[in-house]
């Protein structure tokens, strides 16, 4: 039963000490008093109403503990500062059990300073026991102690201290000009509590102020004198504005000049076959001056690995057997070669029946058995790759003839067009087994996989399509993007399907499931060849320009671009034994690049 008659203060030597005298409320509900008792408990009103807090007014025990405690540690501390009791003694008499609870639950008390303002006798009185003038005393009460004893006397005790020992140390914290927790610690408020600690600091940082603003006059005064110094410099500048304009004529000549001498040394360097330190100089040389010369010898500052001179015009289409041990190579002029991946040379050459027609596209079949190839008017050949002869031909009802590819052991052949339907044909009897319609019609990519099972077909419309040879069914066709697409290729090893599309789109899906893997925007349209390198997981893309970029197979992310060649990009096959990549161009050149090595 906390109040001021129950509370003893007493002496330890030179400190006080404050004892609490009568615990007759803790008495009266028949709880055990011992140094385990923690909470106050209390099922009936018993107390002194002007102390008690309002669980302890309320019909029920339940929410009672040691925040009760606080709340009557807030009065008498309230009654401290202003020498009266939160609510007016007067008030109580005669309200009754229920008024009681009423003044007590639902009635704020006024704040301390607020109190002692309105009432000046009390407040006169009270400060007069300080020593101290009144409105010293309420400025004094305003601001920390009020929000103290208020978080006290809070109604909802889970908005009061949890302890006396958190209510201790608040106090300490205002006694050591610290922030205290009863507050909302806004800046204002901090900056006076570290003011009132640190006066010395502060009053060294007014200095500062008050030299930095001094500074910041003169500063202003220096930019007056500035601008009429510029006002002078403008009308001087007018005079020097002639030779200004020879001064720039003569840095241009300069650069120019400088822009010459770099090519010839480079040119000579480039003859003197040491052309790697020639990369940094041409990529310092000013953009708008570069022309032919400068591209010239960009690409003798070639990183492939070796160059093949193969003889011929350009190279429409090269393709390694399942061995990598093979290529063929298809050559604007009507001829298709069968060469060592190793040296180069060639091992027999297949001769259409018309041989003034160039194949369009060549491809061996997964057991590398046999070739096929398709011409530029209406005809498919199957060849016997170790004699050279032709097993089957083909002849179509309509030209423009894109794309050819064989299954397994080469007794299927696909075979796709510019305009028309995508056709499968069995190579023994060379009947058309399956006509293949939109949106798997205008083949431009085509490719068995899963033994020879699915065919992949990559379609001039948007779409890319995979179809079961054997059950006669589409099993998936998905866009690439809004526009045709322009290459496509699988990898059965990481069950891929790539393409690209004309509206710069890469795009990769689950070669067996349709799923969309990743779908990237790439640097510009890549309308040429495309090859995958299973084992370095990288795709490599052909562009017109002559440049090849390596993207990631499982993201399709860039990765990186490789140059040397002079003329456009017109075919691109990765050697599944070794990794090495061949691209051939249009001017008839072959490169080689080992990727996996580098």
């Amino acid at each position: 039963d906390l109040k001021p008659s129950n509370v003893l203060i007493s002496h330890d030597g030179d400190r006080p000490s404050a004892r609490v005298i009568d615990f007759g409320v803790a008495k009266a509900t028949a709880e055990p008093l011992t140094d385990k008792t923690l909470v106050t408990g209390i099922r009936q009103l018993v107390g002194t109403p002007l102390y008690m807090s309002p669980e302890q007014a309320g019909q029920s025990d339940l929410d009672i503990d040691t925040r009760s405690d606080i709340y009557t540690l807030g009065v008498l501390l309230y009654e401290l500062l202003t020498g009266v009791l939160p609510f007016d003694p007067a008030s109580f008499e005669g309200a009754g059990y229920a008024g009681i609870q009423h003044l007590i639950c639902d009635i704020d008390p006024p704040r301390p300073s607020s109190r002692l303002s309105r009432s000046t006798s009390e407040s006169s009185m009270v400060a007069e026991n300080r020593r101290m003038d009144r409105r010293q005393l309420v400025g004094m009460l305003r601001g920390d102690l009020d929000a103290i004893v208020m978080k006290c006397l809070e109604k909802r005790r889970d908005r009061r201290y949890e302890s006396a020992a958190s209510l201790a140390e608040d106090i300490s914290r205002f006694l050591r000009d610290e922030v205290v927790h009863a507050r909302s610690p806004g800046f204002g408020y901090r900056a006076r509590k570290f003011v009132h600690r640190n006066r010395i600091a502060a009053v060294a940082s007014l200095l500062v102020t008050i030299a930095l603003l001094s500074g910041s006059s003169l500063a202003v005064w220096g930019m007056i004198q500035a601008r009429k110094d510029r006002d002078d410099a403008l009308a001087a500048k007018a005079a020097e504005s002639e030779q200004s304009r020879i001064a720039t004529e003569r840095a241009e000549s300069l650069r120019r000049e400088l822009y010459r001498s770099t090519i010839m040394r480079i040119s000579d360097i480039v003859n003197s076959g040491t052309a790697d330190p020639i990369k940094m100089d041409l990529d310092a040389c000013d953009a708008d001056l570069i022309h032919w010369e400068w591209r010239r010898l960009r690409m003798l500052a070639d990183t492939s690995d070796e160059t093949i001179a193969t003889g011929a015009g350009a190279i429409r289409c090269i393709r390694f057997d399942p061995s990598g041990e093979r290529y063929l190579l298809a050559e604007e002029s009507e001829r298709i070669s069968l060469r060592s991946a190793i040296d180069h040379r060639t091992l027999r050459s297949l001769v259409h029946a018309s041989p003034a027609v160039a194949a369009r596209d060549v491809q061996f079949s997964l057991d590398g058995r046999r070739a096929a190839s398709a011409n530029d008017e209406n005809s498919v050949f199957v060849w016997d790759v170790e004699s050279g002869e032709v097993i089957r031909r083909i002849d179509l009802a309509f030209g423009n003839l894109l794309s050819v590819a064989l299954d397994g052991d080469g007794g299927r052949i696909a075979v796709g067009s510019f305009w028309n339907d995508t056709y499968i044909f069995d190579v023994a009897s060379g009947r058309e087994m399956y006509r293949l319609k939109p949106p798997a019609h205008r083949a431009r990519s085509l490719q068995f996989f899963d033994g020879g099972r699915l065919l992949m077909i990559g379609s001039l419309a948007t779409d890319v399509c995979v179809f079961d040879v054997d059950r006669g069914v589409m099993v998936w066709h998905e866009p690439v993007g809004e526009f045709v697409i322009w290459s496509a290729r699988v990898s059965p090893a990481e069950d891929v399907v790539v393409a690209t599309s004309g509206d710069a789109r890469i795009a990769g899906f689950g070669a067996t499931s349709g799923d969309r893997l990743f779908d990237e925007h790439v640097d510009k349209v890549e309308r040429g060849a495309m090859a995958i390198d299973d084992a370095s997981g990288l795709i490599f893309l052909a562009a017109e320009d002559g440049l090849i970029t390596a993207y990631d197979l499982k993201t399709g992310e860039r990765r990186f671009v490789l140059r040397g060649h002079e003329a456009g990009v017109s075919s691109l096959a990765v050697n599944p034994r070794t990794g090495a990549l061949l691209s051939t161009s249009s001017d008839g050149v072959i490169k080689r690049w080992d990727v996996r090595r580098n």
